[in-house]
């Protein structure tokens, strides 16, 4: 295992996500220690006697019952797959590690972003994931929420995990691997697309992550989370397609979490807002959301966020 693939890639022409066309991160760091344990792995029950534990796409936990991932994740062939044959596992770095029975919880249900269309491309491509009974936090850790938009960076302040496959014949990596990236201007995600042939609207509620080195997604690794500062910034859903040489640095493209978080308050924690519709405007050069969320909002949610990840 020799490179990180940069979280997944999900190229959807008229087809949605499947694990065998999905990518993973190649090109980075092992993962060693508790730094990650807020990170989950998508994982079907019936393959959990593999080495990579049937193991479908990343997520991050922002509550002790609640996993952030990509909706693309949770579809083949436009159906959504069916949440009581997977479960969840976090709290380790190896998917193999079955040293402690808190780090598995069974699925009740996903909640997909009732904007997301499975048979299109790209937009509103996020989805929670809500466990059967809490984790405990004695074996995970949980992620914050944004409580303002993030601007433009100049070095790579934010981290991505994930579990996703080191070249394009496997199918993931049951060693945590992480990427370091940097936020870059949509307009970089839409002319890298551009120029590898695939077409794509980076709208204002999407980020654009470029890493320093030659690093992509491969199978395994949509959902995985951005994460800058403690905080979840992005859930990946399109990187280069690892079956491609990487030459340069390529740029990964998210969900915007903040522009999503009046319906994360809602389906979440049930706090309904006036804002929870998202008005998109077309791609502006700063790639700064037009959405604003309602920071009160979204601060009443990093607070009980705070408070159930200590119960």
């Amino acid at each position: 295992m020799n490179k990180f693939v940069i979280l997944c890639v999900v190229v959807l022409y008229g087809a949605s996500y499947s694990v065998e066309g999905a990518s993973r991160i190649i090109g980075g760091t092992v993962a060693t220690g508790n730094e990650f344990n807020y990170m989950v792995s998508l994982q079907r029950i019936s393959e959990v006697a593999q080495l990579t534990r049937g193991h479908r796409c990343g997520g991050a936990l922002i509550t002790l019952s609640h996993a952030l991932t990509a909706a693309s994740c949770l579809h083949n062939n436009n159906q959504l797959i069916v949440a009581s044959e997977h479960r969840l596992f976090a709290g380790a770095t190896r998917l193999d590690d079955d040293s402690n029975e808190y780090r598995v919880r069974n699925v009740a249900n996903f909640t997909i972003h009732p904007e997301f269309n499975p048979s299109q491309r790209f937009n509103y491509d996020i989805a929670v994931i809500t466990t059967v009974s809490p984790f405990s936090n004695v074996a995970v850790s949980t992620l914050r929420l944004p409580t303002e938009d993030i601007g433009i960076q100049l070095e790579p302040g934010c981290t991505t995990p994930g579990w996703g496959a080191q070249n394009s014949s496997a199918t993931a990596s049951y060693q945590l691997m992480f990427i370091r990236s940097r936020i870059t201007e949509n307009a970089v995600c839409f002319q890298s697309y551009v120029n590898q042939g695939t077409s794509i609207t980076v709208f204002p509620n999407m980020l654009c992550a470029l890493p320093p080195t030659n690093s992509t997604g491969c199978h395994g690794d949509i959902g995985n989370p951005l994460v800058c500062g403690d905080y979840l910034q992005g859930v990946l859903f399109l990187s280069k397609d690892c079956a491609s040489p990487v030459v340069m640095p390529s740029p990964d493209v998210y969900s915007r979490v903040f522009s999503h978080g009046a319906w994360l308050n809602e389906t979440v924690f049930g706090i309904i807002s006036q804002e929870n519709t998202t008005t998109v405007a077309p791609p502006t050069e700063s790639g700064a959301s037009t959405y604003q969320a309602g920071a009160g909002l979204l601060t009443i949610f990093a607070l009980v966020q705070i408070v159930t990840s200590m119960s």
